[in-house]
């Protein structure tokens, strides 16, 4: 009896001994950056990646009675807004912005875009000399400026507008410093994943599987499709979203931002 009461108060021993030595660990956990224009001045409505969409030249001059021919030259939709003032607190995708307002003096209209590779003529006929200022509806930090005279200038001229596409299949020019960081990430099951807007705009992260593509620009760029596995719903700048890895089976998965599709990122949980 004695012997096996010694045994038992040494199995508790060791036990205890283990228990102190091995304590219980907490689950491990890491962050992911959203990261987007980096820069942007809400009075002028400038960000980086913004210059690529624009009319060239910026600042035209005709004669009055002449005539302006807009060509679409990029892989986007615009407008030929004229504005002469503007809204000094427009919330844009959640940034208050300096937004132009139309004052109905031209338009080529929202309902029927400039489409690529269309050209609207605008007939300055009616137009009194001065600068006239305009922008895109759909794109307003794109804006130029009209300048009409009476003399000494073409009767005809062509404004380029310009929406080029990025290099590696980004939606456009500068959209490659828009993403997640890290960009792929590997964790243990279980792991807490801080993913945190560090952003100017609203994201998401959004897993999916499957790509949809379409066409813009002569190009074929590809759109993710939700699967359902995770979904942050839409952060604003500065809102976490804590993703427990705990709900998920070993393996890789891929997310993006529903708002802007061309952020991507990789998760493998191991």
């Amino acid at each position: 009896m004695k012997t096996a009461l010694r045994q038992a108060i040494a199995v508790l021993t060791v036990l205890s001994v283990l228990a102190i030595a091995t304590p219980v660990q907490a689950a491990s956990s890491a962050s992911i950056s959203m990261v987007d224009v980096r820069s942007f001045n809400p009075d002028t409505f400038f960000f980086t990646g913004g210059p690529a969409f624009g009319y060239h030249p910026g600042l035209a001059t005709v004669a009055q009675g002449g005539t302006v021919n807009f060509h679409d030259k990029g892989s986007a939709p615009h407008t030929v807004t004229s504005y002469t003032n503007v809204n000094p607190n427009f919330d844009f995708e959640g940034v208050i912005v300096t937004m132009p307002i139309p004052d109905g003096k031209f338009d080529s209209g929202i309902a029927t875009p400039i489409e690529s590779g269309e050209t609207w003529t605008l007939d300055t006929s009616s137009l009194s000399t001065g600068d006239h200022n305009y922008f895109c509806m759909i794109h307003p930090w794109m804006q130029g400026t009209l300048r009409v005279v009476e003399d000494n200038a073409p009767d005809s001229i062509t404004v380029n507008m310009d929406h080029p596409l990025g290099d590696n299949d980004q939606f456009f020019s500068g959209s490659g410093s828009w993403g997640f960081l890290a960009r792929s990430l590997r964790v243990r099951q279980g792991t807490m994943v801080t993913i945190t807007n560090d952003g100017m705009l609203p994201h998401t992260a959004t897993s999916y599987t499957e790509t949809i593509s379409f066409e813009e620009g002569g190009r074929t760029l590809s759109i993710p499709i939700p699967d359902g596995k995770f979904d942050s719903g839409p952060l604003t700048p500065g809102q976490d979203y804590i993703l427990n890895t705990s709900s998920l089976s070993k393996g890789t998965y891929t997310y993006f931002c529903q708002l802007h599709p061309w952020m991507l990122g990789s998760l493998t949980v191991g």
